[in-house]
C-alpha cells in the first residue's frame, strides 16, 4: 500500500508540476505564439522571439487581418522602414521576413497569411540561399505551425506549452523586460536592436564575422553543397506554384532580388557559386515568365538590387577598431533601413541612383549578368584587400569537404587564429 501511496503522491506532483508549467509558458507566452496578451512588468517585451520568428509570425498572420505583406529573409526583417508611401495603400502590413529561410517556408507563410485573410499587396525579396535543395527548414520550423484544423493546431500548440525550452525562455522573457528585443511591431525588427553589435565589436570584426557566418548559410551541412533541384527538393518549382498562387487569387505580387554588400558576393565567388548565383538569376526571369504567360497575365515586376556597384562598394574600414556604422549596412549581408527606403523608392518607380535596382526579364538579363561580371573584376581590381580578407575566411572556415572542392589549402594558422580571435 505504502508503494501505491508514494506513486499516486508521484502522479499527483508531476501532474501539478506540468500544470504549472503549462500555465507559466501560457501566461508568459514568450513568443507570442499563444496569442495572450501582455503583462505589465512581465511579458510585455519578447526577448526570445528573435529565435523562434516562425512561432511569432504564424500566430500573428492567424490573429490579424494583413492585407499588405512582406516575405522573405532576414534582410527583409532588417532593411525594410514600414512607414514608406509605398505601403500607402495597405490597412494592416506585416512583415513576414524569416531567419534564414527555405523556399518551401516562405511560400507556407504566404498561404497560410491569404488563408486568412486576402492578401491585396505582397512583396517578396528573394536570396540565392533560399533556393538551396540541400537547405534544411530552421528555427523549429513544422508544417504544424500552419495547420488551421483543431487536433493539430492543438497537438503542436501542446509540444510548445509544455516545452522545457519554452519555460526556460518564459523566466528569461521575465528576467529581460529591460533588455533590447529585436521585434518590433509588425513583424519589423528594431534599428536600435540592429545597432547593438558596433558596441560589442569594430565594424569591420562584424563584417569579417558577417562573412563567416554566412558560408553554412550558402553551404549548409551536412552536405555543405548548394543545388538549385534535387530528387527530395525543388525550390524553383515551390517559387513556380507561388507564382500560380499569386496570378490566381489576384495577389499584386512584387519580386525583387535583395542588395548586400559587395564583400557578401565575393563570398558567393569564393564558394564557387557564381555560375549558380548567374543561372539562379536566369531561372528567376524564366519561371516568372513562364508562369505569367500559362495564366494569361502580365508577369510579376522583378527587380536585381544585387551587385558590385553604387552602395555596394562602401569602403568597409580597414582598421580592425573602428566602430564608425556603415552609411547603408549592418553587416556584409543585411542593409539598413535607408538604402531599403531607396530600394522602395524604385520598386514605387522612382529612377534608380547609381544604377540600384535592375529589371530583369528575358530581354535584360544576360547583359546584366555581363555588367556584373564587369563590375566585380572592377571592384576586386581596386580592393584587393577585401577580396584577400573573404578569402582567408573561406580557408579559414570553410569545412575542409568545402576546400578539397575549390582545391584550396587551409589558411595560415597565424591569420586564422585572429581570425577566430576577431570574429567570436
Amino acid at each position: 500500500m505504502r508503494h501505491v501511496s508514494l506513486l499516486r503522491i508521484f502522479l499527483v506532483s508531476a501532474v501539478a508540476t506540468a500544470a504549472v508549467v503549462v500555465a507559466l509558458n501560457v501566461a508568459i507566452d514568450p513568443y507570442g505564439y499563444f496569442g495572450v496578451g501582455p503583462l505589465d512588468g512581465l511579458s510585455v517585451r519578447k526577448p526570445t522571439a528573435l529565435h523562434h520568428d516562425r512561432l511569432l509570425h504564424a500566430s500573428a498572420l492567424r490573429r490579424n487581418d494583413v492585407d499588405c505583406l512582406l516575405l522573405g529573409s532576414s534582410r527583409v526583417t532588417e532593411g525594410i522602414p514600414r512607414g514608406h508611401r509605398l505601403f500607402a495603400g495597405c490597412t494592416r502590413l506585416y512583415n513576414g521576413g524569416l531567419a534564414g529561410p527555405s523556399l518551401r517556408e516562405v511560400r507556407a507563410l504566404f498561404e497560410h497569411a491569404d488563408g486568412h485573410h486576402p492578401l491585396k499587396h505582397v512583396w517578396l525579396g528573394v536570396d540565392l540561399f533560399m533556393f538551396n535543395a540541400h537547405r534544411l527548414p530552421a528555427r523549429g520550423y513544422a508544417a504544424e505551425l500552419f495547420e488551421d484544423r483543431a487536433l493539430p493546431r492543438l497537438q503542436h500548440a501542446a509540444s510548445i506549452a509544455m516545452s522545457f525550452d519554452t519555460l526556460l525562455d518564459a523566466v528569461r522573457t521575465i528576467k529581460g523586460q529591460d533588455d533590447p528585443v529585436f521585434f518590433a511591431d509588425g513583424g519589423f525588427a528594431d534599428p536600435a536592436f540592429l545597432a547593438l553589435p558596433l558596441r560589442q565589436r569594430s565594424t569591420r570584426a562584424t563584417f569579417l564575422r558577417g562573412v563567416r557566418g554566412y558560408i553554412p548559410h550558402e553551404l549548409p551541412p551536412p552536405l555543405y553543397q548548394f543545388a538549385l533541384r534535387s530528387a527530395d527538393s525543388q525550390p524553383l518549382a515551390e517559387f513556380a506554384r507561388l507564382l500560380e498562387e499569386a496570378h490566381a487569387r489576384d495577389i499584386d505580387l512584387t519580386l525583387f532580388v535583395n542588395p548586400a554588400h559587395a564583400w557578401q558576393w565575393e563570398l558567393v565567388a569564393a564558394l564557387g557559386l557564381w555560375p549558380a548565383w548567374e543561372e539562379w538569376k536566369g531561372e528567376l526571369v524564366a519561371i516568372n515568365e513562364q508562369v505569367a504567360t500559362g495564366a494569361a497575365r502580365r508577369a510579376f515586376a522583378l527587380t536585381d538590387f544585387s551587385g558590385f556597384q553604387g552602395f555596394a562598394v562602401e569602403d568597409v574600414p580597414a582598421s580592425a577598431t573602428s566602430a564608425v556604422a556603415m552609411s547603408w549596412f549592418w553587416d556584409p549581408s543585411h542593409y539598413n533601413a535607408t538604402l531599403g527606403s531607396l530600394l522602395l523608392d524604385r520598386l514605387a518607380g522612382a529612377s534608380a541612383p547609381s544604377g540600384f535596382g535592375v529589371p530583369l526579364d528575358s530581354t535584360t538579363i544576360d547583359a546584366h549578368l555581363r555588367t556584373v561580371r564587369a563590375d566585380a573584376a572592377h571592384w576586386r581590381g581596386s580592393h584587393a584587400a577585401d577580396v584577400a580578407a573573404v578569402s582567408d575566411i573561406v580557408r579559414c572556415f570553410a569545412p575542409s569537404s568545402v576546400l578539397a572542392r575549390l582545391r584550396l589549402s587551409a589558411g595560415d594558422v597565424r591569420i586564422c587564429r585572429q581570425l577566430t580571435e576577431l570574429t567570436r
